[in-house]
């Protein structure tokens, strides 16, 4: 896959996410909540409560992955969520990350529908080494998240099939203070499915036998010869 955005949240000094350049890709827009700092001294991303962000960058299609890393440095209660295919109207999406539950600490993938979030997937897990790249990744709708390299979350779901665009959310919880980092967005520049296959090869997976195969192969070639000779 391609990249078609990539942020490693690299700053002389410290500025605001939306006043943030990033490496590849467009740029960011606050969708809710606080602002998150780019902060210079360690070049990277900041908050201690709630911040909603997309990025600008439109992929091809709706297959894509969107990776960051993420760790704390106080407290064990931030929690962060990956987001894909954010509706710029609605703000339906996918999200998967790290969030507290009745207490506890969850792997999730959820998602947002018409303003109401349902949660598709959740493992109690302990706290997270710092550090780790999570990723979020969907392909049709198949919606998967990757924790240090390894598939954590799985589901099926076909509510929110819209290309729409990636995003991120950060929440300080109890006091926490977190961060993220090398954020990457992957996929299709362009859309489109591919180039369909001419009609004969299409004729040759449809089961025919030989000799089908070669009248309607033959008929193919003489059709397009004439198609050519009139000016197509």
């Amino acid at each position: 896959m391609a990249t078609l955005a990539q942020d490693t949240f690299t700053a002389t000094s410290n500025e605001n996410l939306e006043a943030h350049t990033p490496d590849i890709g467009s740029g960011w827009t606050k969708i809710s909540g606080a602002t998150a700092v780019v902060r210079a001294s360690d070049d990277r991303l900041t908050n201690t409560s709630e911040a909603f962000y997309k990025n600008g960058t439109v992929p091809g299609n709706a297959d894509y992955d969107v990776s960051l890393d993420a760790g704390e440095y106080v407290g064990s209660g931030w929690e962060f969520r990956i987001c894909g295919r954010i509706n710029g109207a609605s703000n339906d999406r996918y999200e998967g990350g790290r969030e507290t539950i009745g207490g506890n600490q969850w792997r999730t993938i959820s998602k947002y529908v018409g303003g109401a979030r349902t949660q598709l997937s959740g493992t109690i897990f302990p706290t997270v080494a710092t550090g780790q790249t999570w990723r979020l990744n969907m392909v049709g709708a198949a919606i998967k998240l990757f924790q240090a390299g390894s598939q954590v979350e799985s589901v099926t779901d076909s509510d929110v099939t819209a290309i729409g665009v990636a995003g991120l959310r950060g929440t300080g919880v109890g006091g926490g203070e977190g961060w993220a980092d090398n954020f990457l967005l992957e996929g299709t520049a362009g859309g489109g499915g591919g180039v369909p296959p001419k009609p004969i090869f299409r004729i040759f997976r449809s089961g025919l036998s030989g000799f089908d195969f070669f009248v309607a192969g033959l008929a193919w070639i003489i059709g397009r010869r004439n198609r050519l000779r009139g000016g197509e």
